[in-house]
């Protein structure tokens, strides 16, 4: 898994940061692995930082519907 976070052109001074792989389940080695667990901590782990620094503000978890 890895994390990632470049600039958002589509913000002024905006960020985006994302996770992968992005989905629940992976193939290793000829079989399905549930890494959703993993996911979910990660984003909490990675959320709770942002919310941490005073100035950081408007964070929004994008998914394919929006914000």
């Amino acid at each position: 898994m890895s994390i990632g976070c470049g600039n958002d052109d589509e913000y002024p001074d905006g960020f985006l940061c994302f996770i992968e792989p992005s989905k629940p389940v992976v193939w290793k080695f000829c079989r399905k692995i549930d890494i959703t667990q993993d996911i979910l901590f990660i984003a909490a782990t990675m959320d709770a930082i942002l919310h941490a620094e005073p100035e950081i503000n408007n964070i929004c978890w994008r998914s394919p519907e929006g914000c």
